[in-house]
């Protein structure tokens, strides 16, 4: 009767491991997704410099 205990226990710690993976990786995404905002933001940004006068003689 220990094995029923021994192998629930073992299925819910691999089911709470998948979890714990799928939010890892989901936050993972999140982080990799802002990272890739700010270097565009920082990317415009540096690129827009002040504007330069282009005026003539």
């Amino acid at each position: 009767m220990e094995w029923i205990t021994a192998g629930s226990g073992a299925v819910m710690g691999l089911l709470v491991i998948r979890v714990l993976l799928y939010q890892v990786r989901a936050i993972l995404m999140e982080v990799g997704a802002i990272v890739r905002a700010w270097r565009e933001l920082l990317s415009v940004v540096r690129n827009s410099g002040p504007p330069t006068r282009s005026g003539g003689s």
